[in-house]
């Protein structure tokens, strides 16, 4: 009779791995410490444009030291820091087993060819963005922000494909719901100071570097808030899909990083973060 209770018992109570399987995500230091890299490098990305566009000289020469420490960490740290959640991850029972060394190995040598890559294609790409530049000189009296971004846009390029393969096994916990409110207010934000250099030309240029911080939220927005789509079910990973949209926050991430680059001319922030909501309370969040 005993015999038959504990066996029910157990039946009945999940051990540690099951729980694990179904998406529950144990506190990590280096997969908090590895989303804080890609939450550094976005603001220095800001701070990079901003300086470029409404500091000195010597603004100018922090936010390129800035954005070649964010490009250093990125290279030299980042990697360590895949290696090291990627044995914690393999340890777990998922269906999903990450190769450390191969991911950490991965890390490396696509963060270094992304920035490879923009480099040779910073002068065709500047080329390219002449109709835009001609535009922006015309609104302020600073430099085109393009080129003070790309240094910066390659940091988090080398994680973010371990990431994105992480969040499909494992859910982590967000504390608040609110992070998509980031994202129509960044939009204010770029539509405001789009109307008002509109209305007088040249004279919001230090508006527009505090404006260029603000933007750097977007994407914090976006990857929080998908974080918080993919675990508010308490019943785990099948409720959740059951449930609704389960964006990956690293894919979310890259998109509104990539949107908001050349902000606020562009106007594929605004179409991202309305797509981006209409999918999230279409999905009933």
């Amino acid at each position: 009779m005993s015999n038959a209770t504990t066996e029910r018992t157990a039946s009945q109570t999940p051990d540690s791995s099951t729980a694990d399987a179904t998406g529950a995500d144990p506190p990590s230091a280096s997969y908090r410490l590895l989303t804080l890299l890609l939450f550094v490098g976005t603001a220095v990305a800001g701070f990079a444009g901003a300086t470029s566009t409404a500091g000195g000289f010597g603004a100018r020469i922090l936010g390129s030291f800035a954005a070649g420490l964010v490009l250093l960490a990125s290279v030299f740290v980042a990697p360590v820091l895949v290696y090291a959640d990627a044995v914690r991850v393999r340890a777990l029972d998922l269906d999903w087993s990450p190769r450390p060394v191969v991911h950490a190995a991965g890390a490396f040598v696509l963060t270094v060819a992304a920035s490879v890559a923009l480099e040779l294609v910073r002068m065709p790409l500047l080329s390219a963005m002449h109709p835009v530049n001609e535009m922006y000189y015309s609104l302020s009296s600073g430099p085109p922000r393009v080129q003070s971004m790309l240094l910066t846009i390659s940091a988090p390029l080398g994680t973010l494909y371990y990431l994105a393969r992480r969040n499909q096994h494992l859910d982590g916990k967000t504390p608040s719901r609110y992070w998509w409110l980031l994202l129509p207010a960044v939009v204010a934000v770029g539509a405001g100071y789009l109307a008002a250099e509109l209305a007088a030309p040249g004279s919001l240029t230090t508006v527009a570097g505090g404006a260029m911080v603000v933007a750097s939220l977007f994407p914090v927005g976006a990857y929080m808030d998908a974080r918080y789509l993919r675990s508010r079910s308490s019943g785990g990973k099948a409720d959740s899909e059951a449930s609704g949209w389960r964006p990956n926050p690293a894919v979310q991430f890259l998109l509104s990083y990539l949107s908001v680059l050349v902000f606020p001319i562009s106007v594929l922030y605004p179409a991202y973060a309305v797509g981006y909501l209409a999918r999230r309370f279409g999905a009933g969040r």
